[in-house]
Formats: C-alpha cells, structure tokens, sequence
C-alpha cells in the first residue's frame, strides 16, 4: 500500500500545482470581465486599450467599429484590453497543458498498476495449475 502511495506523489504535486494556477485564472479571468464590463458601460472606445497594445489600427477604424461595438458586447469584448487578453489566455494554455499532464499521470500509473497487477494473476495462476496438477496426480 506504501508503494501506491509513493508513485502518486508526483501527480499529487503536479495537481496540486494545477489547482493553483486554475485559482489563479479564475480570478484574472473575472477581473478582466469585470474591467471589460465597466468600460463597456463607459462608452469610451479610446480607454479599450492605448499605445502599442491598441485595439483598433488606426482613429479611423475605431470611429468606423463605434456604433457596431456598442451595440454588440460580445464583439466589443473581443476588442477590448488585448495585451490583457492574451495574458489571460497564457493562463488559460498553461491549465490545460497542466490538465492534460495530469491525466497522462493518471494513465501511467494505472497502466503500471495494470501491468503488475496481470503479471502477479498470471504468477498465481500457473502456480495454483501447478498444485492443482500435483495434488491430482498424487490422489486420483
């Protein structure tokens, strides 16, 4: 029983570190909802985002997408605070790698588990075969 305990050590530490990254998304997540609801409400297109990390190409385009995105919450989210965005869906990335690394470990230790365990059925079978011969040879 020791022995199963030691083997999932390694998926206990990596789940462990997933759940902290997944508290971690969820919160920036809703903190940028959060952020993008309240510029939305402000109808400010030039707050969405500023300088090198701007939304939009150039003032024209902004004046040109205006009276589509405030109509439209879920485009104008798509526009709004794109270097937080895609922070966000890093975090986003590195969860699912995470997830994913959790369940090949799932998947290694239960195939070694299922290996071992079929050799040690194949080993008790041949030897009860072998008593089973034995003793009917010994009193037929």
């Amino acid at each position: 029983m020791r022995k199963h305990h030691e083997e999932s050590d390694t998926f206990k530490d990596l789940f462990a570190y997933r759940e902290g990254v997944h508290n971690q998304f969820v919160r920036t997540e809703k903190a940028l909802i959060d952020r993008k609801e309240k510029l939305f409400k402000a109808n400010d297109l030039a707050k969405w985002g500023s300088g090198p990390f701007s939304c939009f190409a150039d003032p024209k385009q902004m004046l040109d997408l205006q009276g589509h995105l405030m109509k439209d919450k879920a485009t104008a989210f798509t526009y709004m605070m794109p270097k937080e965005t895609a922070e966000c869906e890093n975090k986003k990335e590195e969860l699912c790698f995470l997830t994913n690394q959790c369940l090949w470990e799932v998947q290694r230790i239960s195939s070694d588990n299922g290996r071992i365990l079929r050799h040690h059925f194949k080993d008790m079978s041949q030897n009860m075969c072998n008593y089973i011969n034995a003793v009917s040879t010994i009193h037929p």
